[in-house]
């Protein structure tokens, strides 16, 4: 039989009790959303694996034309959902030396997707390949096929969107030719917009 005391007592630390009950369950949750919540790190590593460019740029193109069984015109944003890689380079320019770090994604990866075009009946035909990369001021350089082929020179020259850590824009485009195997900056193209590719028996270019 419960006494006149035994009852009082319930009735004191029944508030207690409710309160301990309400702080286990804030407890439980807690744990389970910290358990399950990227931390800074990881969101940080995420961030990294995937860079995107600032709005604008992720609009701006590089038209690929020439032979490939695909011509296309890319935006950055596209560009940027294929494999990307980084390469840190040092390189002459001018009297200066220069030191960065770019990502972006191979030159190569961009045009096999599209399907280079040769002859297949012809010996080696792929290495009578090479890739005209244009500048939006017209400035323009040459790829031979083989460097950047993973059977021949495997160099990973890319189209870069990335410098530093930061996105590449404003008056020098938001595509930059990237040649970690060269020594000087010459080839190192800014604002790209067109991709080529041709061969020794392409028509002349006007």
């Amino acid at each position: 039989m419960t006494t006149h005391n035994e009852a009082g007592r319930r009735r004191l630390f029944q508030p207690w009790l409710s309160a301990v009950r309400a702080l286990c369950v804030v407890l439980v949750v807690a744990c389970t959303v910290a358990a399950v919540a990227p931390t800074g790190s990881a969101l940080a590593a995420a961030n990294q694996a995937t860079p995107l460019a600032s709005p604008d740029a992720s609009t701006e193109t590089v038209e690929l034309t020439g032979l490939v069984e695909r011509p296309a015109t890319l935006t950055v944003a596209e560009l940027q959902a294929m494999p990307v890689e980084t390469v840190d380079v040092t390189f002459r320019s001018g009297d200066a030396t220069e030191q960065h770090s770019y990502r972006g994604v191979r030159l190569y990866a961009v045009i096999e997707q599209a399907g280079l075009s040769v002859d297949p009946e012809r010996k080696n035909a792929k290495l009578r390949t090479y890739v005209v990369v244009t500048a939006q001021d017209g400035y323009e350089v040459v790829v031979a096929w083989g460097e950047i082929d993973p059977e021949f020179g495997d160099a990973p020259i890319l189209l870069a969107f990335e410098e530093d850590g930061q996105p590449l824009s404003g008056e020098d485009g938001a595509l930059r030719l990237v040649v970690p195997t060269d020594q000087r900056g010459g080839r190192y193209v800014s604002g790209v917009v067109r991709v080529e590719v041709r061969d020794v028996d392409s028509a002349p270019r006007r």
